[in-house]
């Protein structure tokens, strides 16, 4: 039986990186539990078993379609870039592929996790290492741009409804919105910046490498057609949360105002993306309490609903590991 061979292989992670990545893991863990137990503080349990004694199917099923859906927006999005780089797939192959990555990405540290399978299998299709990896690099950066308008967007409409936003929060995410462009700048410009510079990243680790990957990030230039059509899929997508999560509410009866949710999540998802937690868990719930706090919604809720977000996130991986199991399962056939 034939098996397919990958036209480059990765380059295998040293001690070191496997050790750091262990350490940075553990790091977001522990800082993940702090979070979730200090929410715990503000948690009324009797309204806690309130909320949970008698959801909504209809609209939890809602739910679960506008996760699938959002997954599939996603595979579409990475498709786009994949395809403006000559390496074109159908998008029920790209989708599967992303399922495998949610789920070993819920399973382990994001640098050994879903990107690295996604590179992987784009690898193992006969797609170039570099090309594989530039289009997530993009796709993150993209990414993390689109997600800082929405929430700065949503700041600036918390004004109007009475919610008052502090400047300590506008202010970062001003920066942070600003070093996101400039960080897009340079990778686009970054693949000529190093080859005209060899010798100033001559003796950094894998330097050959990443000159090959930075050169082709930076050949996305040549699509600016793509980049456009990607950049309003990306703020399409960062809105589909906002839908999400309103449904995942009325499915537990909660009542919160949808313009609440509005300004809200944008800025939960903004927040969520900062590496300092494990997949956003106890950071999301935190930055929902203390947010809806600000518009009278009781703490217990905002917990509810950032558990909600978490546990639906970790079930909506669970179709990849059926996708990778069996995948392996035809290997060793």
């Amino acid at each position: 039986m034939e098996t397919e061979q990958p036209a480059s292989t990765p380059p295998a992670p040293s001690g070191n990186g496997v050790r750091s990545s262990i350490a940075s893991y553990l790091w977001k863990l522990s800082f993940s539990i702090l979070l979730f137990v200090a929410a715990l503080h503000w948690v009324d349990y009797g309204e806690l078993r309130t909320i949970t004694a008698h959801p909504h199917p209809s609209y939890l099923f809602a739910y679960i379609l506008l996760m699938f859906i959002d997954r599939v927006v996603m595979a579409y999005k990475w498709g786009l870039l994949l395809e403006a780089v000559g390496f074109k797939r159908r998008l029920g192959e790209l989708t599967l592929i992303y399922y495998k990555g949610t789920f070993i990405g819920n399973l382990l540290p994001t640098s050994l996790g879903g990107d690295a399978i996604r590179t992987y299998e784009v690898v193992k299709r006969g797609g170039p290492f570099e090309t594989a990896v530039s289009s997530i690099v993009m796709e993150r950066f993209v990414g993390f741009l689109s997600a800082a308008i929405l929430a700065l967007a949503g700041l600036l409409l918390a004004v109007p409804l009475g919610l008052e936003t502090p400047v300590q929060i506008l202010l970062p995410l001003g920066i942070a919105f600003g070093l996101g462009i400039a960080c897009l700048m340079t990778v686009l410009l970054g693949g000529e910046f190093l080859q005209r510079r060899p010798g100033l990243f001559g003796k950094l680790p894998l330097a050959r490498k990443l000159v090959k990957i930075a050169t082709s990030v930076s050949g996305f230039r040549s699509h600016p057609g793509v980049l456009y059509r990607f950049f309003l899929w990306s703020l399409g997508e960062q809105l589909l949360p906002i839908v999400i999560m309103y449904a995942l509410a009325r499915g537990l009866n909660l009542d919160i105002p949808a313009r609440h949710l509005l300004c809200i999540i944008p800025v939960t998802q903004f927040l969520a993306r900062i590496p300092v937690s494990l997949s956003g868990i106890g950071l999301q719930e935190s930055v929902l309490m203390g947010f809806m706090s600000l518009a009278g919604i009781h703490p217990t809720a905002a917990f509810v609903l950032g558990v909600g977000s978490n546990i639906g996130a970790i079930l909506n991986g669970l179709p990849g590991a059926y996708f990778y199991l069996t995948d392996t399962q035809r290997k060793r056939r």
